[in-house]
């Protein structure tokens, strides 16, 4: 007997008196599955890596993965092994343990009768199984992965027919194996590691400080103490930070928090460290429980808003859930949140000629970085998920900021004055920086009854049940195909070229000066791809600079104006035309019988010349 399998059986007749129970996920945070397999019939092979130092000493008493299928495998095993191993006939081999599997609930799940102790340079743990029949889609993607890591000892493979050799997959995937691992070990409750992330704070102000928490026991985290000490300034702190969503009681599993740290009115730079001092209100297990990261004083910190890009159009069915999402983050943001809205293939499209070469709609850019859903995000089915994507996107530190502005020329209504003022924190003479705009639209709706089928919008969501999360989704589960009536806001109704205006800041930056710059717009370049104003009465119009980096156009932040009223540049109704109808709705385009009092709603007057004008109104 090898020395290997010597000090396992020595590591496995040891067993702590303390011992508890915890598990382990590549998956920690259960985050959104998705479904993969080769399509074939075969046996199946699958494993992670366990190799975590922090495991060593750790026993393996239990496995369990949830299957998209709940029948047609057979012969479930779970096991263990030191190594992934052939035979000769190309058939899996194991080591250490093996048991009869079991498939419940839809988990296949096995219990060792005698657990495995994992040693300090790791092992493998698996199922294998056969797939009986590829019969249905589920039976060809039997397996399910998760997106959320692509972590290299996450996902390997080997089956019958399709993997005649064990394959790591999770790099090539970018996903994992959503396998949960039980470990008898001397875990306690209320145990924490920590990291944090570098930090700029405003020099005699307080600076955004941003930790990542993991759990390192086994119980649910609901909140941590910290304490903090600067050097070399010697400043220090202390507070407790409460998470929206508890961390799940699975080793590894993590969430985020930001605090307030003092910052030395001084230009030396600082280093923070923090200590995670209690977990759920008790002293923090995990003693050593300790990180640190520079924190660079600053003269200002500038807001760091992501531009959300929506790509939309009446025609598009599934569209309806970007309105929803851009509709619920102004509503959660109504500061910081800035998207644009471009229109496709209807009546409020403005160019063939996007900023961002999307692959269809719905779809939406992050700062013109990486294309997402409008709603879902980067996930595929998470509600909202766009909210998680962005708030990652806003916490990094950003260089410059950018304010706007937009007013009429003068009286007469008709040239539109643009502006920006751009400043930035550090000295600067190696990037090429320009700024674009871009004139936005709320309020845009069917100008008359004629027009009103070509503002309809397409509803594939008719007699369905809501989505979890975001404001009006009656308004289209509730409907029928097509949605008369609709309100558009964030409508793009004007862009100037996408590469924007180099000369609105110069290639030599020095730190904290302002750079403005602005352009004229006439109201005759407001229309469509078909030359129609897409000026109405009574829309409200506002302005977005972004400043770019010149070379790859992608954003580096931006800002927004207040509103400016249209009210008054079409006096295209007759004289005599009289208000025939009033109708309302709230800001997602829902119809209401009345406002209520102390709500904001689009009121809409139709005319007896058949026009219609809409404003919102305050109640």
């Amino acid at each position: 007997m090898n020395r290997y399998i010597l000090s396992l059986l020595a590591a496995m007749a040891v067993t702590a008196s303390s011992a508890s129970v915890a598990e382990f996920s590549f998956n920690p945070d259960g985050g959104a599955l998705h479904s993969y397999g080769s399509g074939l019939k075969e046996r199946y092979d699958v494993a992670i890596r366990l190799c975590d130092p922090k495991l060593a000493g750790t026993e393996v008493t239990g496995l369990a993965m949830p299957m998209n299928v709940s029948s047609g495998i057979s012969d479930m095993k779970g096991w263990v092994s030191s190594e992934l191993m052939l035979d000769d006939r190309k058939n899996n081999i194991t080591d250490l343990a093996e048991a009869e599997a079991v498939f419940e609930d839809g988990m296949m799940k096995v219990s060792f009768p005698h657990p495995c102790a994992v040693p300090s340079w790791g092992f493998y743990v698996g199922f294998s199984f056969t797939v009986d029949n590829v019969d249905t889609p589920a039976m060809e993607n039997p397996l399910m992965l998760s997106i959320n890591s692509d972590d290299p000892d996450g996902f390997f493979m080997h089956s019958s027919r399709s993997h005649l050799k064990w394959i790591p997959m999770s790099e090539d995937l970018h996903a994992v194996l959503d396998m949960t691992v039980t470990l008898d070990g001397d875990f306690k409750p209320d145990a924490a590691s920590v990291s944090v992330a570098q930090a700029y704070g405003e020099k005699g102000g307080q600076s955004p400080v941003r930790i990542s928490v993991s759990n390192a026991g086994n119980s649910e985290i609901e909140s941590v103490g910290y304490s903090y000490v600067l050097s070399p300034s010697g400043l220090t702190g202390e507070g407790e930070v409460k998470f929206t969503s508890p961390i799940p009681a699975c080793l590894g599993a993590g969430n985020s928090a930001v605090f307030k740290a003092d910052v030395p009115q001084s230009d030396e730079l600082q280093t923070i460290r923090v200590t995670l001092t209690k977990v759920n209100g008790q002293p923090n297990a995990l003693t050593s429980a300790m990180a640190e990261a520079d924190l660079i004083p600053v003269p200002f910190v500038p807001v760091n808003r992501p531009l959300v890009d929506e790509y939309t159009g009446t025609w598009c069915g599934y569209c309806p859930r970007g309105f929803i999402a851009l509709e619920e983050m102004n509503r959660r943001y109504p500061d910081e949140f800035i998207a644009a809205s471009f229109h496709n293939g209807d009546v409020m499209t403005i160019t063939g000629y996007y900023p961002y070469p999307v692959s269809g709609l719905p779809s939406a850019t992050l700062n013109r970085k990486v294309e997402v859903d409008p709603y879902y995000g980067s996930s595929s089915d998470t509600p909202m998920g766009i909210d998680a994507d962005w708030q990652a996107m806003a916490a990094g530190f950003c260089p410059a900021e950018i304010n706007a502005s937009l007013a009429w020329q003068d009286d007469s209504m008709q040239t539109l004055v643009l502006k920006s003022a751009t400043r930035f924190v550090f000295d600067s003479s190696d990037i090429d920086y320009s700024v674009s705009y871009m004139i936005v639209a709320d309020g845009l709706t069917a100008p008359s009854k004629e027009a009103i089928p070509d503002w309809m919008q397409s509803n594939y969501y008719a007699n369905s049940e809501p989505d979890i999360e975001g404001i009006g989704w009656e308004q289209f589960c509730n409907a029928g195909s097509s949605v008369p009536g609709f309100v558009f806001n964030d409508v793009v109704v004007f862009a100037s070229e996408y590469s924007g205006y180099s000369e609105a800041v110069p290639f030599d930056i020095v730190s904290c000066e302002t750079y403005t710059h602005e352009i004229t717009v006439p109201v005759s370049d407001i229309i469509n791809i078909e030359g129609e104003s897409l000026m109405q009465d009574n829309a409200r119009l506002r302005v977005i600079a972004v400043l770019m980096n010149a070379d790859t156009n992608e954003v580096i932040n931006c800002g927004r104006s207040g509103f400016v009223s249209t009210s008054g540049v079409n006096r295209i109704m007759a004289d005599d035309a009289q208000v025939v109808k009033v109708v309302y709705h709230d800001l997602t385009g829902r119809r209401l019988s009345a406002p209520a009092a102390g709500s904001i709603a689009i009121r809409t007057e139709v005319l007896s010349d058949g026009t219609s004008r809409s404003v919102k109104q305050a109640f």
